[in-house]
């Protein structure tokens, strides 16, 4: 497994929020949830929706 730092920071961050909410997974989503209402205009979404009915495309190439 590669060690890829942004990944590493991410996680960190995720343990610290989820420590701050008491490790209660139920106030740790709750708290997900009103920051992405309050930031909604910050998050990143899909350019473009894939409905059921959309083939997933093949790989390109093979990943070791």
């Amino acid at each position: 497994m590669i060690n890829d730092p942004i990944v590493e920071e991410v996680h960190k961050l995720r343990d610290q929020l989820f420590e701050a909410c008491g490790n209660d997974l139920g106030r740790f989503f709750e708290f997900i949830r009103k920051s992405q209402a309050q930031h909604g205009d910050r998050l990143i979404t899909s350019l473009k929706k894939r409905s059921a009915k959309t083939p997933i495309p093949a790989p390109t190439e093979k990943r070791d």
